[in-house]
């Protein structure tokens, strides 16, 4: 690789065995890697300074345990110390799918003058077991590219029958996205310190989100580079006794592994809608839950019908946003008016 363009954030608290399993799933020699210590236990914390200097990352307490200011540390650690400008965000059981998949990233950015216009960057994500199923080097496809709260759908761009995305009418090249899949993302030092006030009270969940709807509300486009896949395969973390998804149900939980678990809230105080995708009834106040016997019923209706029922039911988060639409002149609009069915918002040569 030439000189780096970019280095790696991955953030932890206590699950220092999971570094050794990320660090086996690529080679990442000669990319900087910065470990920000989530405040750990003691002795886990001291197992993670020998596991770090194992490997040659960079051990570093955090200031603060909410992910934006994580971003803005490891942001400026690498800006101050390293003179590199990008920042990598991964989880732990995130990794490329393809070797010199960061390679081509690092090009990307040592060649394109206009990737600094954008906000969040994200990836083409093959997103758990059913996305990594169909992993096929030969044949390249769209996965999960995007969450999003605010158009039709399922609150992704991804294959589930509920979604709205209509992969067949994208191109492989980089679109706008509401918000990045970030499993894994892609920050610039320069337009993150322009363009983002820094809000700790999220914790973990949304934080990305809230970052990526800043850069909306300032009418500065996110985008997904779709040629450059990663995985997150949340199943690597059962054998280190972790939960294998996020334990949304239980609160108590939540908060002991990620610090908060009144994000929906805090969501809903700060932008004015609810970020829920439960699906309104007929356009009502009534609505159903994902889990729920009559959503199951009108999902598996979809697959033996030409219509896609699921996907056209408005949401909460959508019938709460409309309130506020008038208020709004910008990209948070735009997305909310646009139908991922007929192919993304705008695309860009980068």
């Amino acid at each position: 690789m030439t000189q780096n363009k970019f280095g790696i954030l991955i953030a932890t608290k206590n699950t220092y065995s999971m570094i050794e399993e990320w660090i086996s799933l690529y080679d990442y020699s000669g990319i900087s890697i910065l470990n920000l210590d989530l405040n750990s236990d003691k002795e886990l914390r001291f197992k993670g300074k020998e596991i770090c200097k194992k490997h040659g990352i960079t051990f570093r307490d955090c200031n603060s345990t909410a992910m934006q200011d994580n971003i803005s540390q490891a942001l400026k650690y690498f800006y101050e110390e390293e003179g590199i400008e990008w920042l990598l965000y991964m989880h732990h059981d995130a990794y490329p799918m393809l070797d010199g998949t960061l390679t081509q990233l690092n090009d990307i950015l040592s060649n394109s003058n206009k990737i600094k216009d954008f906000g969040v960057v994200g990836f083409n994500v093959y997103h758990d077991q059913f996305d990594l199923s169909k992993f096929d080097v030969d044949k390249p496809k769209l996965m999960t590219t995007a969450r999003t709260s605010l158009e039709l759908g399922n609150g992704y761009y991804n294959t589930r029958v509920e979604s709205r995305v209509d992969y067949r009418q994208f191109k492989f090249k980089p679109f706008a996205v509401e918000s990045v899949m970030w499993s894994t993302a892609l920050i610039n030092y320069h337009q993150f310190n322009k363009y983002i006030s820094i809000d700790v009270e999220f914790n973990f969940f949304h934080s990305w989100d809230d970052v990526a709807f800043q850069f909306l509300s300032k009418n500065v486009y996110n985008i997904v580079i779709p040629s450059l896949s990663f995985g997150h395969d949340q199943s690597l973390k059962a054998k280190h006794e972790l939960p294998v998804s996020s334990p949304n149900g239980d609160i108590k939980k939540v908060e002991e592994i990620y610090g908060r678990a009144d994000h929906s809230a805090i969501w809903k105080d700060k932008w004015s809608f609810d970020y829920s995708l439960s699906k309104c009834l007929f356009g009502g106040d009534s609505f159903i839950n994902k889990g729920e016997r009559i959503n199951k019923i009108i999902t598996v209706a979809s697959k033996f019908t030409q219509y896609d029922f699921v996907s056209s039911l408005e949401t909460v988060a959508r019938k709460s946003y409309r309130k506020q639409y008038g208020i709004n002149k910008n990209l948070l609009n735009d997305f909310y008016d646009h139908d991922p069915k007929n192919g993304p918002l705008k695309y860009f040569d980068i």
